[in-house]
């Protein structure tokens, strides 16, 4: 079998499938998370063969983010259907499920500056987390 045919084979079995758009992204925006062992921090969108089997997960270690503290909660489809599986799922690519979200609770670092000569105030030391809503 020459190579033409190889390719032509080949091109005519990639015609025949069916691709799916499927997007995976973070609420709210900032939080990593992996496809298929690859790292993403941004919304993401691929095309893959329906009914295939892919593997949703967060980077280990997890990241570190200066003034913020990401706690992952869980996977959430755009069915709403939320995805309690743990941190790491596999997916069926399918036209029904147009994407997959890593929803994060979100801490931030909030230092509290107070001016003693105005009042006699005391504060705890170091930056204190304040939960996002």
């Amino acid at each position: 079998m020459s190579l033409d045919t190889i390719l032509l084979a080949a091109g005519a079995l990639w015609a025949d499938e069916t691709l799916v758009s499927t997007q995976v992204l973070s609420a709210p925006p900032g939080g990593e998370f992996t496809v298929d062992g690859q790292t993403y921090t941004g919304p993401a969108t691929f095309f893959w063969p329906a009914n295939s089997t892919h593997v949703l997960g967060l980077p280990n270690p997890p990241p570190a983010y200066p003034g913020a503290q990401y706690y992952f909660q869980y996977w959430q489809n755009s069915l709403g259907q939320k995805l309690l599986d743990g941190s790491t799922i596999a997916i069926t690519a399918s036209a029904d499920i147009a994407s997959y979200t890593a929803v994060w609770q979100v801490y931030y670092a909030i230092t509290l500056v107070l001016d003693p000569t105005t009042a006699p105030w005391s504060c705890a030391a170091g930056p204190q987390w304040a939960k996002s809503t």
